[in-house]
């Protein structure tokens, strides 16, 4: 119960203003386009095995060694600047999620375009990976399995027997259960936000929260 616990809170803190969480200063580095930034506007961050910091933002893809930028941008392969994912599954390889139905790889510096399997790609907002190794999409379409190259949209079915596929935008995979979030109002802003408790297993929505 505890997990539970920290991971719904740890989701409910994306529907709040992060503005309230100042109770402890810490000393910062400020990076900016005159850094060599692609963009101040970030939307997803991560450290890769490297060490290696990788911004996408609203304007391109940077990736930081420590000494200097280097950045990917629709000029050099972005199939679209605004970047919503990056996820490492090798050494020094990539999955990048443009904010467009196109899947693209980084691998040792280049930029390559994916075509899936089925020919098929969602707009992923973020791709989770449980413990057995399965990928899951959260995309503006809905929920996906994402094995073998190719997308497979999961049916996802409310306690009153309707399909609850929606635009999903955060999540995080416990003990068999997917904890979504999802914005009904599609982008707009402000807007509600919902908890959502999707049973891999059953196909299930078991719970669904307001916040």
């Amino acid at each position: 119960m505890m997990r539970w616990a920290i991971a719904i809170l740890l989701l409910v803190n994306f529907c709040i203003n992060p503005l309230i969480l100042t109770a402890q200063q810490y000393p910062f580095v400020h990076y900016t386009p005159k850094e060599g930034l692609v963009s101040a506007r970030a939307r997803h961050m991560f450290q890769d095995s490297k060490g290696r910091l990788f911004v996408a933002t609203f304007n391109g893809l940077s990736m930081y060694d420590g000494e200097r930028f280097t950045n990917y941008t629709v000029e050099n392969g972005l199939s679209e600047n605004m970047i919503n994912e990056i996820v490492e599954i090798a050494n020094d390889s990539f999955l990048v999620f443009p904010n467009v139905n196109k899947l693209q790889s980084l691998s040792h510096g280049k930029l390559k375009t994916i075509q899936p399997a089925n020919g098929f790609c969602p707009v992923v907002n973020k791709l989770i990976k449980k413990s057995d190794g399965q990928y899951y999409a959260l995309a503006d379409e809905g929920l996906f399995l994402y094995s073998d190259n190719r997308f497979s949209r999961l049916t996802m079915t409310s306690p009153d027997g309707r399909n609850s596929n929606q635009y999903f935008t955060k999540g995080i995979a416990i003990d068999g259960k997917i904890i979504l979030v999802t914005d009904p109002a599609m982008g707009s802003y402000p807007s509600p936000c919902y908890l959502m408790i999707y049973d891999l297993a059953t196909q299930r929505i078991s719970g669904r929260g307001g916040a």
